[in-house]
């Protein structure tokens, strides 16, 4: 009897691992990989190496652009001494590396091609990601570099690329920035009051004040004056100065001038020179603001010069201001 009960349990187990064996789910299979998404992803790990590779913190330069981008290089760059964030780009070049099509007015710049990395690496300190200060006419906003682009440009010399290298913003802005900065390693959104000149002061200009402004300006009595108050702490006023008459003999000499002064300290802000061809151009004082929050003001001019429109930004000093020369689009060669 115990021989057979024995049997019996052998019998059972063997069922049992044959069950087990026959109703066991087979273990799953591992999927192949996948060429496509594994090449995407070494693509993406590039080009996130290469966007560490640049600058931690952009050197202070001042540029252009409009509420959906900033423009970053154009080969008219090249001919003014301001500071940029790319230079001495072969447009052309990097057009084809990015595989664009000459006839489009708006080409994505390819950060997965390793030609366009190495052209814009060789040239260029801005990355997508690096974070930017717009300034407006009342409002300061820090903005985010997204995805560059080139963008059709008409040249201003012969041999100039019908491109310009743009970084497209992450985020639009609500309107058109007066310019974009990288003066701020922590740049923060506030609000920057844009005080306009809107009336000219009616107190009467002291002997002082023109004994003053005769210190910097030669032939003070052949201009008309017009004084703007502005009670800031590096500036009492700013004067547009106008010749009244103009002569043959005028020829090379201001036609208009800013002046700024403060306390008896005065200098000149920008002027406009007689052209016998051209005439004299104009100058105006568009408004004054403190956009970095230092407690000095700031000024922004506009003016006309041989018939193209140009712009100044003035930063505040502790007496007066330094001027910036902004990248505008120069209007001939």
């Amino acid at each position: 009897m115990p021989n057979k009960r024995r049997k019996n349990l052998y019998f059972f187990f063997w069922v049992v691992i044959l069950a087990g064996g026959v109703y066991a789910a087979p273990p799953a299979k591992k999927a192949p990989p996948d060429p496509i998404e594994n090449l995407i992803t070494e693509e993406q790990k590039e080009i996130e190496t290469w966007m560490d590779e640049g600058e931690e913190n952009l050197p202070p330069v001042f540029l252009l652009g409009d509420e959906k981008g900033v423009r970053l290089y154009a080969d008219f760059m090249e001919t003014a001494p301001y500071e940029k964030l790319c230079g001495s780009i072969e447009i052309e070049e990097l057009l084809a590396a990015t595989q664009g099509s000459a006839d489009e007015k708006e080409v994505s710049v390819n950060l997965g091609i390793n030609k366009v990395r190495a052209l814009l690496g060789e040239s260029c300190l801005a990355r997508p990601k690096d974070v930017l200060l717009a300034v407006g006419q009342g409002w300061v906003k820090p903005v985010e570099l997204g995805d560059f682009q080139l963008r059709s440009s008409q040249p201003v010399c012969p041999f100039d690329a019908s491109y310009a290298l743009w970084s497209q913003l992450k985020e639009p802005l609500p309107s058109t920035p007066l310019f974009f900065t990288s003066s701020f390693q922590d740049p923060k959104e506030s609000a920057a009051a844009f005080i306009e000149p809107l009336s000219v002061s009616t107190i009467s200009i002291s002997q002082d004040e023109k004994s003053w402004i005769g210190s910097a300006v030669e032939f003070l009595s052949e201009y008309s004056i017009e004084a703007y108050d502005l009670n800031a702490v590096n500036c009492d006023r700013i004067y547009h100065l106008k010749k009244s008459v103009v002569k043959l003999a005028d020829v090379g000499n201001p036609g208009e001038m800013l002046v700024w002064r403060k306390g008896e300290n005065v200098g000149i802000l920008e002027m406009e020179i007689i052209d016998n061809l051209e005439g004299s151009g104009s100058v105006h004082w568009d408004g004054a603001f403190d956009f970095n929050q230092d407690g000095l003001v700031e000024l922004w001019i506009s003016g006309v010069q041989k018939g193209c429109v140009y712009h100044r930004l003035f930063l505040g000093l502790d007496f007066g201001f330094q001027p910036v020369l902004l990248p505008e689009k120069p209007c001939a060669c």
